[in-house]
């Protein structure tokens, strides 16, 4: 590759969890950005229904990483996004396995992604393959009013496994109880009945401490427009939230209850891919604070892939 007409380059070492990302982001929403720029690569978007943010952030200290991104009279620039189809980029990364690597690199003035799988063995390089790139604008969600330390952590693998009997026993919905202790996890059906109770206590636990200042979801995703307009410049986006609680319904001694429909059920129990298999994954909640934080390593620990969950009371199917 020529360096001097090349933007961006990097590769990944763990393929599988990129994979795994992109299969959620297809099941979520139909576009999505990558923002590239000199210390880390990034991956976010809001879904379709505008109640969960993701976000993948990788350091470049992390990656085999080339960034030479310059405008039309050769001035470094500082970052660029570019937006891409998800279910194309999910078709041209299907096929990556747990030992592969993905290299992604992006030439001056070219209008696609090359996708270069480097497969694990002897054969090594597997082919070339290009998704297209469009502009779109790209939004960072800056939530900054849940505590800095996680309430707890759980086995990111049996999280996903709770999950994935909800779908398998065909819930509705799933309520999650999060606890002082640990969460509860409530398979629903579309009447209402809770089919399943499974409580997952925490491996780690961390004392709480309520910053008072607490935040929802709500006024973000309010702000945020329903259609993708052409591409600006990435910005931060910062939000005041009330600390008012909505009216809520205690239960047991749940410190907040969010309701998630069964089609982020179904993203919930494909986690474990993303990160290794003896990973945990860290909740963050506040009392009175209907949303909830999800954090958890990217593979072996290389990046750290964030959600946002809003509670959806009044989702009954």
């Amino acid at each position: 590759m020529d360096l001097t007409q090349c933007a961006v380059s990097v590769k990944l070492a763990e393929a599988h969890a990129f994979r795994h990302i992109i299969n959620i982001a297809k099941n979520e929403v139909d576009q999505a950005t990558f923002i590239f720029s000199p210390t880390k690569l990034e991956f976010t978007y809001l879904n379709s229904s505008k109640t969960v943010v993701h976000s993948l952030e990788i350091p470049v200290y992390q990656l085999d990483y080339f960034y030479g991104a310059v405008d039309e009279d050769g001035n470094a620039v500082e970052e660029f996004s570019v937006g891409f189809d998800t279910a194309e980029m999910f078709t041209n990364t299907r096929s990556l396995g747990k030992k592969d690597e993905v290299c992604i690199s992006l030439m001056h003035g070219d209008n696609k992604l090359c996708i270069q799988h480097l497969k694990s063995g002897k054969d090594g390089t597997s082919g070339v393959m290009f998704v297209n790139i469009f502009s779109l604008e790209a939004h960072r969600y800056d939530i900054t009013k849940f505590n800095d330390r996680p309430n707890g952590t759980i086995k990111a693998k049996k999280f996903a496994e709770v999950c994935t009997q909800a779908v398998t026993t065909k819930c509705s919905t799933i309520s999650l109880l999060c606890k002082k202790n640990g969460i509860t996890i409530n398979g629903n059906t579309p009447n209402g009945t809770i089919c399943f109770t499974t409580t997952l206590n925490f491996a780690t636990q961390i004392i709480m401490e309520n910053r008072g200042d607490s935040s929802s979801l709500d006024r973000l995703l309010a702000s945020i427009p329903s259609t993708q307009s052409v591409a600006q410049p990435s910005t931060q986006l910062s939000v005041s939230m009330s600390a008012t609680p909505q009216p809520r319904l205690v239960i047991s001694d749940a410190i907040t209850n969010i309701k998630i429909p069964s089609l982020l059920v179904k993203s919930l129990g494909k986690l474990h891919n993303v990160t290794n298999v003896d990973n945990n994954i860290c909740l963050y909640y506040l009392p009175g604070v209907p949303s909830i934080k999800l954090t958890l390593p990217y593979g072996n620990g290389g990046g750290i892939y964030t959600m946002y969950i809003r509670d959806q009371p009044n989702i009954s199917i």
